[in-house]
């Protein structure tokens, strides 16, 4: 649940306050795994498989 809190926090806001609040609500763990997708733009299919694909291994 708090990972997925994580990946949905997508506007930080203005200078970072949104962020900030939000760390401190759920702490970030010892260990982190970070990604970046460069995509066609309006490639819905292709984020529906990243997005199934990286759910399976998070968990």
């Amino acid at each position: 649940f708090l990972k997925l809190l994580q990946w949905s926090l997508v506007d930080v806001g203005t200078m970072g306050i949104k962020t900030k609040a939000f760390l401190r609500l759920f702490p970030l763990g010892p260990y982190q795994a970070h990604r970046f997708y460069l995509l066609k733009k309006n490639d819905y299919n292709e984020v529906f498989e990243l997005m199934h694909k990286l759910r399976r291994e998070v968990g």
